[in-house]
């Protein structure tokens, strides 16, 4: 029962069954002799696919027409000049796809993009490429031979229970956030990863890699699935052939997990060092970006720890004078004000760090690590006493409170210095946290809330920390963050913003629009324009099939459209009110946002009733009233939306990074 596709090039359905030949003659189908059919129509067909040079080969299968997916193609091979495409949605739950034995030959090309699941039977045979994109791929023998090439678009390739024995000659590339299971022994040739968190999933037993890892780098993620063994450390180790081992510890004794052949990315932006190992909800554990203990890089975010320093030539009160951050040493004696007795006392620097940041322009200015600049006499006459240069989060002390100088950004006397795309930081510490003087500025010490590693110590001596501290119990004072107690500090300062006239840059412009960008994005990923809007009221045609949509719209901050002293840096979307679904002239209420439990996308409820905001890109479940033929009318009020700020696009869209 072999059945060959006989159509060329001319045609591309796999489910037009005059593009099948049965090599043999024919079939018994349902009482019906035939010659023509798709390999569906039978169990366990034999499947060619062969193109030639002058004619090549390309069949579309498309899961969505499938009515008899569950039988399963026997033996599929992918010859020459040949690429079979596998997408849709395979409605009734069966797999996608669904083959038991699958060869691609050299110069074949298996292309599998669905959400559904694919089953690829037992030990496929790759020769040619085998690509998967955002597919759960599942293989019965948890095996693939072949030295051909497998590449993983967002998608996964084994699982906890099936760990991967990848062909010694086979070539695997992981790319947009995927992730491989792989059994020790058997991990193929060589894994490629891309710039992406993209993931290595191994168990917790000793085991060595010798598979080279290319391309490692900063978003690279060691999954080690949880069992007996914890990871305690990870290091590095040059071969000194430009490739380096990676050795993940259990113990001290020697037993854990080694890579022998890892090869960094072209341009990696993370020297050699020690990894940050972090402990995932199922009790998982993932090795991850390099700390800086010796000025490696990691990448920070809007939601990673906060990083508080100065930068170079910020002068610090000692007991010997004014000393530049970067030369205060260990043992060096600081002036410290203690504000309940209103006096200077002395402590000793118990720990100085040194980091560096290269700036993401691509996030907002407080997030994207560009540099604080307080122009002298902002604050007070002489205070500063120069331009003080600091990051956004480092808190500046008034009136027996700290609070971070991002929430006093006025944008003329206070402002992000966008002369410093990379910078070195500084920080000192003493034991206890104490308010010090900098620039002639009452300022913070460093307080060490879990964010160390974003340092390396600085100068000779070395000295270990213990254990975290927190605001609310180690802080020299409170951290105050209140609108009510910082608001009348900002309108302060910039009321002296005449008086630093001489020495102040241009404001931003920046543009505001009202209006919202309000569309939908279904399942599948089509943008739905609205057909008609009236006043708060947008509507939209929704074709038929349609189960959810997600609410996508322009989003502001509370922080940048009523002014930094409100310390609200969420991504506000719309204020979402009644949503109503109109199906064959019934209308049908839509309220999963107003529910106490909401979709992804929604803020809990913030007091006004009847009303939910979006973070910009919120799911919205529509049910079951769209069936294959019924096409719907969505109707949504907005309750608010806007002002939105309207920023030019940077061209860089890397992360921050503190290098």
């Amino acid at each position: 029962m072999t059945v060959k596709w006989s159509a060329g090039g001319q045609n591309t359905d796999w489910w037009n069954r005059d593009n099948w030949d049965d090599t043999f003659g024919g079939q018994w189908i349902n009482g019906v002799y035939v010659s023509h059919y798709v390999p569906q129509d039978i169990n366990y067909a034999f499947v060619q696919l062969v193109g030639t040079e002058e004619n090549p080969v390309t069949v579309d299968y498309d899961a969505s027409k499938s009515q008899e997916a569950s039988n399963q193609v026997g033996n599929l091979e992918i010859g020459d000049n040949a690429t079979l495409n596998v997408f849709g949605v395979q409605q009734s739950g069966q797999y996608a796809f669904n083959v038991n034995y699958l060869t691609i030959d050299q110069g074949g090309e298996l292309d599998i993009d669905t959400t559904s699941q694919v089953f690829l039977g037992t030990n496929p045979v790759v020769y040619g490429l085998l690509k998967i994109s955002n597919a759960s791929v599942l293989i019965d023998s948890h095996s693939v031979v072949g030295n051909g090439t497998v590449i993983l678009d967002n998608a996964s390739l084994g699982s906890t229970s099936s760990y991967m024995a990848l062909d010694c000659n086979l070539t695997t590339v992981l790319e947009n956030g995927s992730t491989l299971y792989i059994n020790n022994a058997s991990a193929g040739k060589k894994i490629e990863v891309d710039d992406t968190k993209n993931y290595i999933v191994l168990q917790d037993y000793n085991q060595t890699v010798t598979t080279e890892i290319s391309g490692y780098n900063d978003n690279t993620v060691i999954r080690i699935e949880a069992g007996s063994q914890t990871p305690i450390s990870g290091s590095w180790q040059s071969n000194g052939d430009g490739t380096y081992t990676i050795f993940i510890a259990f113990d001290d004794y020697g037993n854990g997990i080694t890579f022998t052949d890892v090869v960094l990315d072209k341009d990696p932006v993370f020297t050699i060092g020690e990894f940050k190992i972090t402990q995932n909800s199922d009790g998982s554990w993932d090795v991850i970006d390099p700390t800086t203990t010796d000025g490696t890089a990691v990448t920070f975010s809007a939601t990673d720890e906060a990083i508080t320093c100065y930068l170079a030539g910020s002068m610090v009160r000692t007991l010997n004078g004014d000393i530049a951050v970067e030369n205060i040493q260990i043992g060096e004696k600081i002036v410290a004000f203690d504000w309940k007795n209103n006096r200077d006392i002395i402590r000793p620097v118990v720990w100085v760090g040194k980091g560096h940041v290269k700036v993401n322009p691509a996030l907002p200015d407080d997030e994207a690590g560009w540099p604080v600049r307080v122009l002298k006499n902002a604050i007070a006459d002489g205070v500063p006493c120069k331009d003080m240069l600091i990051t956004s989060e480092h808190c500046l002390f008034f009136q027996d409170k700290f609070v971070p100088v991002r929430m006093l950004v006025n944008g003329v006397s206070v402002f992000y210095d966008k002369s410093f795309p990379v910078y070195d930081y500084y920080h000192v510490e003493t034991e206890p946290h104490s308010v010090i003087t900098v620039d002639g500025m009452l300022t913070e010490s460093y307080l060490d809330t879990g964010n160390r590693s974003s340092f390396r110590q600085n100068g000779k001596i070395a000295i270990l920390r213990g254990k975290t501290h927190s605001w609310e119990q180690d802080s020299a004072a409170p951290l105050d963050v209140e609108r009510s107690f910082v608001e009348p500090l900002f309108q302060r300062i910039k009321a002296r913003e005449s008086i630093t006239s001489a020495c102040c840059v241009q404001k931003e412009r920046i543009m505001e629009s009202d209006e919202s960008d309000l569309h939908l994005v279904t399942e599948k990923g089509a943008c739905i324009r609205p057909i008609r809007r009236e006043g708060q009221y947008y509507r939209f045609m929704l074709p038929p099939g349609i189960k959810a949509v997600r609410l996508v719209s322009r989003t502001n901050r509370p922080c940048d459209v009523i002014g930094p002293f409100v310390d609200d840096r969420r991504p506000m979307g719309v204020a979402v009110a009644e949503v109503h679904l109109l199906v064959l002239k019934h209308a049908y209420k839509i309220t999963a946002h107003l529910q106490a439990t909401k979709p992804e996308g929604w803020y809990a409820d913030m007091g006004e009733q009847g009303v939910a905001w979006t973070n910009g890109d919120a799911m919205l479940p529509l049910g079951d009233y769209l069936t294959e033929r019924k096409m719907g009318l969505l109707s949504i009020r907005l309750h608010a939306a806007g002002p939105y700020q309207i920023r030019p696009q940077p061209e860089t869209g890397s992360k921050a990074r503190i290098i």
